[in-house]
């Protein structure tokens, strides 16, 4: 005979109600086909796949995918793409992998353990790449940004930080010997207009030597042909491809 809700055994009872509740907290909507379609993709990615692969169409290779997974994976691939790409993909390869770590929930959005972690170590990866693509005798993308003359590079070591605060200092001592290097040696040559981008940038970094850009201040300002817009905004590109054409 069948029997109502009310009848029902208080352990069925329970147990249908904690399948409601992991259906809340896990989304009903998420289904089981785009589940396994991201977690290959993860697996696409830690294996290098991913770098390798031509257009990847997400809207036919996971029709199952919601908005926000979709999103999640566009995230998984670009990055992936951005680091096969050298220094030219490293800005949309950094950003990628921010949304990703900002996209992923343990909730709604769940990521394996293995991938959580390769995406730290990308992320440093990425960072470590940033400061070789920007050192002043071989900048080939933009080390600046809206927020300061090291603005991006900045960005990309404290996305590291969050994951190895080792791995990031390390990085942050790199730039800032690169820097001091150029600048003392654009002052020995007196090549004043590549010290003084490269003065900013020095100046922005975390843990620069303020009684350094102090001294180099006063040698600028002291220069013989000096005017009093001594230290004056110089595109960073500009100095860097007159160095390289030096």
């Amino acid at each position: 005979m069948r029997t109502s809700s009310a009848t029902r055994p208080p352990i069925i009872r329970l147990s249908l109600l904690i399948a409601a509740c992991v259906c809340v907290l896990q989304g009903c909507s998420k289904s089981s086909a785009s589940s396994a379609y991201l977690q290959g993709l993860e697996q696409r990615a830690i294996a290098g796949d991913l770098a390798r692969a031509g257009n990847v169409d997400l809207a036919v290779e996971c029709p199952a995918c919601n908005a926000d997974e979709i999103a999640f994976a566009q995230n998984v691939v670009a990055a992936e793409k951005g680091m096969a790409r050298g220094c030219a993909g490293l800005p949309a390869a950094e950003s990628s992998y921010r949304n990703v770590a900002r996209l992923a929930d343990p909730v709604t959005l769940p990521t394996s353990p293995e991938y959580q972690e390769f995406v730290g170590q990308q992320t440093c990866e990425a960072a470590g790449r940033y400061e070789r693509c920007t050192e002043p005798a071989n900048r080939r993308i933009s080390i600046s940004d809206a927020s300061g003359p090291a603005g991006a590079l900045i960005e990309a070591i404290d996305s590291c930080r969050k994951y190895n605060p080792a791995a990031a200092e390390d990085i942050v001592n790199l730039a800032i010997a690169h820097e001091a290097q150029a600048i003392t040696e654009d002052l020995m040559a007196a090549k004043y207009d590549r010290a003084k981008p490269e003065l900013r940038i020095y100046d922005a970094l975390p843990r620069s030597n303020k009684e350094r850009v102090a001294q180099w201040r006063m040698a600028l300002s002291q220069r013989p042909d000096q005017s009093h817009d001594e230290l004056r905004l110089v595109d960073p590109k500009e100095a860097a491809e007159a160095r390289r054409n030096d």
